[in-house]
């Protein structure tokens, strides 16, 4: 434990010796490192690759922050388990679900194994979750479950319709973009499980019977149990479904404009999400209070904006005088 520490020092001084200048002209001097392990979710379409491409990423790599690795999960009947089964120490680390249009409760599933083999490779006690869109509902989906450990000491949520989002691709003004050229920015599977969910009027969200959800898509099954036919609460049923009140939680909302959107979804939205979505304290009857931080990226650029990301990182982070004094210290 002890020869991690020292290497790991020693990456954080020399990873910030190249990064520190571009952060010190917006106030950030201090050398950072999380308070516990951070992992990055990815949202609809998307892998791991998606943050590990990131400019956020990128920018924590240069600072010395060491990445444990992408998170591989896999499910066969019901059976979770992660690749590579043996994870490294690290910082921070990416996951990717056993799919990329997975529904939103089988996914809190696989991100709960994820947390859990993160804090055994750390000896650490709690992670930090930060989700971009769909990711973060994910995020939520685990938080809010009745098999939550309480381990997530931070959530911070990027781009995410929380109160969902019914971006359509098949506007008319969208099918002018022909869809091969549209899924090398975004694959979407507009009649799967994580589609479903994500609408505003969704059972998974409202709540509901399961019956009532739109037939167009091909399962009805919201709660994965094989049957058609349940009660949900819904995710955004606060009462039913809190929000743990002992996470630091933080939202970040942008406003840019992707070229797949219309100008009606720039005006009040980051080309997919709307920014009241995207806001945690606007979703009705929530029982915890959220930082909120704005930028100018558009929906598929937000996880780009590292200076946003980082100061949103801040309230969890602790820098290197307080690890030399700490349990974990050197």
């Amino acid at each position: 434990m002890k020869k991690f520490l020292l290497i790991m020092f020693a990456l954080l001084l020399a990873g910030c010796a190249s990064a520190k200048d571009q952060f010190s002209q917006h106030g950030y001097d201090e050398i950072m490192v999380p308070e516990h392990p951070v992992i990055f979710v990815p949202g609809l379409g998307y892998t791991g690759k998606f943050w590990e491409k990131s400019e956020t990423v990128k920018s924590l790599r240069r600072l010395g922050w060491v990445y444990g690795g992408e998170l591989k999960m896999k499910e066969k009947g019901g059976t979770i388990w992660l690749e590579p089964k043996k994870l490294k120490r690290g910082l921070f680390y990416t996951i990717t679900f056993s799919s990329s249009q997975l529904a939103i409760a089988q996914q809190g599933k696989e991100l709960a194994e994820a947390v859990k083999r993160v804090k055994e490779a750390n000896e650490d006690t709690k992670v930090i979750l930060i989700g971009h869109s769909m990711g973060g509902l994910a995020s939520r989906e685990y938080l809010q479950s009745d098999y939550y450990a309480g381990d997530v000491a931070g959530f911070i949520s990027v781009g995410t319709p929380h109160q969902g989002s019914n971006f359509d691709l098949k506007k008319p003004e969208l099918k002018l973009v022909p869809k091969f050229i549209r899924n090398l920015k975004w694959k979407v599977d507009e009649k799967g499980d994580a589609v479903r969910d994500l609408r505003q009027d969704s059972i998974y969200l409202k709540g509901g019977n399961e019956k009532n959800s739109p037939s167009a898509y091909r399962s009805q099954d919201v709660n994965l149990n094989g049957t058609v036919g349940d009660d949900l609460p819904g995710l955004n049923n606060f009462q039913a479904k809190p929000l743990p009140k002992d996470t630091f939680y933080a939202a970040i909302v942008g406003s840019g404009c992707p070229y797949i959107a219309t100008r009606t979804q720039c005006k009040i939205s980051d080309g997919i999400v709307n920014v009241n979505s995207q806001d945690l304290n606007k979703a009705p009857g929530v029982n915890v209070e959220c930082q909120i931080f704005t930028t100018e990226k558009d929906h598929f650029g937000e996880a780009d904006d590292s200076w946003v990301i980082i100061q949103a990182l801040k309230p969890l982070e602790c820098d290197i005088e307080l690890l030399r004094t700490t349990k974990k210290g050197i």
